[in-house]
């Protein structure tokens, strides 16, 4: 008999099939009306005569077999024909994706009375956690023309990827079988959860309330009173002007004071250093010893004692090729500068 014919035929459940090295038994378990357990044994395996191991899961209503192992495999067509092949993963992350959205539809539904049982957790943030918010948005800013911030995810995919069913089956067959039921049981699972490390209710307000105040941060950051965060936006200038190309190097030309060098520095260095919640870098390459030389002999401002960054707002130029791809001129910025402080005087 055909192994696919076999797999689907019901009222067979054992058979023996020619592998490419060895005979392999196949013996099948209904599971529930739609899943059938494969189990597999080979005439050299290290399982003794009355051991199986799992084949795969066979879901006879799609006609889709999965996780299948090995040996099971190398007795299929090579092409697909009467059944298809997949993976538990692929479909973990589907549930997992629609779990996500789930819970963040919950959240906005109960978002008042999510956020005042978190208040006093909110109250009591940590610096660390208020500058890690913050940097990120700061970050964001930088790469994304039109940021648009999202509601951050308090909860793990550990909390239901884990829970073993009957013979080592997952909640993918579950879901299988009735997607809509199966995401609510988990999500509201999730949301439930109180332990002694964590409750999630708590978790999900607290990120309601940093979602709020990360608005607001974006909020100032485009309005930009008094220029406060002139650097950020050089930054974002800069990664813009540079993001699309396909580069392995690009010349920088940096100015402090009337004094200008122009160095190689390396394009994938470059846009991770502006992403990165830096008002400078020290990462360039080869040219370390002339442009730290350069820097010392010429900037006013305090360098480390084990590096010279140079500032990304005194960049004036970045050519690749002939292409002159940002150009910033330091003396004009800093014209506009005075004339803006002599007004603040009169």
């Amino acid at each position: 008999m055909d192994i696919e014919k076999f797999l689907l035929n019901p009222d067979v459940n054992d058979l023996v099939f020619e592998g490419t090295y060895n005979h392999q038994k196949i013996h099948k378990e209904k599971f529930d009306d739609r899943f059938v357990v494969i189990y597999t044994k080979t005439n050299n395996s290290y399982l003794s005569q009355n051991d199986y191991e799992v084949a795969g899961y066979l879901d006879t209503k799609d006609r889709v077999l999965y996780n299948c192992t090995y040996y099971l495999n190398e007795l299929l067509p090579k092409e697909k024909n009467l059944i298809e092949k997949s993976s538990f993963g692929v479909l973990g992350e589907k549930l997992w994706n629609e779990i996500q959205d789930y819970i963040e539809k919950y959240s906005f539904a109960n978002e008042e009375k999510l956020k005042d049982i978190a208040i006093e957790k909110y109250n009591h943030l940590e610096d660390y956690r208020i500058d890690s918010y913050k940097r990120d948005v700061r970050e964001q800013f930088v790469e994304e023309m039109n940021p648009i911030i999202k509601l951050q995810k308090s909860y793990s995919s550990y909390e239901f990827t884990n829970i073993p069913e009957y013979k080592g089956h997952y909640i993918d067959v579950e879901y299988l079988n009735n997607p809509q039921k199966t995401v609510e049981k988990y999500s509201n699972k999730i949301i439930e959860t109180i332990d002694d490390y964590r409750n999630n209710k708590e978790e999900l307000g607290l990120e309601l309330l940093i979602f709020r105040d990360k608005i607001e941060y974006l909020d100032i950051i485009k309005e930009n009173k008094n220029n406060e965060f002139k650097d950020l936006y050089i930054k974002r200038n800069i990664y813009n002007s540079i993001k699309d190309i396909d580069a392995k190097t690009v010349n920088i030309t940096i100015q402090y004071g009337d004094k200008s060098l122009t160095f190689k520095y390396e394009y994938s260095a470059l846009k991770r250093d502006l992403t990165n919640d830096s008002k400078g870098s020290s990462g360039y390459g080869k040219a370390y010893e002339e442009v730290s030389k350069f820097i010392k002999e010429n900037s006013q401002e305090e360098t480390s004692r084990w590096t010279e960054e140079f500032n990304f707002s005194n960049i004036t130029s970045i050519t690749y090729g002939k292409n002159e791809l940002y150009h910033y001129d330091l003396s004009s910025s800093k014209d506009k500068e005075v004339e803006e402080d002599l007004e603040i005087e009169i």
